[in-house]
């Protein structure tokens, strides 16, 4: 099964990332399987989203904002 994690921070571009993230998904969805999508909500919440990547076997992770 193909997965992907998606980090978004909600408030970069004002808000903007947010309101991308369901285009996102359905775009995604042709490509993966499962599509699990986090918003950060403090400083090190991407790097740890990130690493559990790493110890779930999720295959794709991408960041949206900075």
């Amino acid at each position: 099964m193909s997965r992907c994690l998606v980090i978004i921070n909600p408030v970069s571009g004002g808000g903007a990332a947010r309101r991308y993230a369901l285009d996102l998904q359905w775009k995604l969805s042709t490509l993966f399987e499962t599509i699990e999508v986090k918003f950060t909500t403090g400083e090190g919440d991407a790097t740890r989203f990130r690493k559990g990547c790493l110890r779930t076997r999720i295959r794709c992770c991408i960041l949206h904002g900075r």
